[in-house]
């Protein structure tokens, strides 16, 4: 899969942007996608879909366990986003291709990799807000750790498929609001969190 990743920028201008993230509820995998405009940011469609883990949960193989229900919930949306947002990795992986690149291959669709922590690679840590450093791997660069905000860790952001090192940082940056994550992805987030709490309510516990 890393030989197939493309790290130049596969798109010309971005309208729409989306953000995806997974939970999990016992034996389920809920996948939320939700579409903004960009760089607004104003809201445009969400889209979930919960299907069964085929897989243990494994750091580092996210694609067998979450791939088929985000590519599954990508399906739904009527609104297609040009680039997407990942809570996962992208070219900082063993393989060079985490679950990121994984799903922008599959998509052929541009995809960014945002996550709280470094997967792998090594970076010098970033101290003031908005400060990026650049993220190393296998001798290249292949993202940066951003620090958002004064008093949180910065974030790590990687090169998925179809994008460059300059627009993931660039992008990501613009999708910022008032938060440590980006928008696309903090929303996806706060959408796979809730459809969580409504299989636990329906489960009772």
């Amino acid at each position: 899969m890393g030989r197939q990743v493309v790290t130049i920028d596969g798109f010309e201008r971005i309208k729409l942007i989306g953000g995806a993230d997974c939970a999990y509820f016992k034996d389920l995998v809920i996948c939320c996608i939700v579409v903004l405009e960009y760089p607004t940011m104003e809201f445009v469609e969400r889209t979930v879909h919960i299907g069964k883990a085929s897989f243990p949960y494994i750091p580092g193989f996210f694609s067998f366990r979450e791939g088929e229900g985000t590519i599954r919930a990508y399906q739904k949306i009527s609104h297609k986003p040009d680039l997407l947002i990942i809570n996962a990795c992208g070219t900082t992986h063993p393989a060079s291709a985490g679950f990121a690149s994984h799903i922008g291959v599959i998509l052929d669709k541009p995809t960014i990799g945002i996550t709280k922590r470094m997967f792998c690679g090594r970076a010098k840590i970033p101290q003031k807000e908005k400060e990026a450093q650049p993220l190393y791997h296998g001798g290249k660069q292949k993202g940066w750790l951003l620090k958002v905000l004064p008093e949180t860790k910065p974030i790590v952001i990687t090169i998925g498929h179809l994008t460059s090192i300059k627009s993931c940082l660039e992008i990501a940056i613009k999708c910022l609001k008032e938060n440590k994550m980006p928008e696309p992805l903090r929303l996806a987030h706060q959408c796979a969190g809730k459809e969580k709490k409504k299989w636990g309510k329906s489960d009772g516990t």
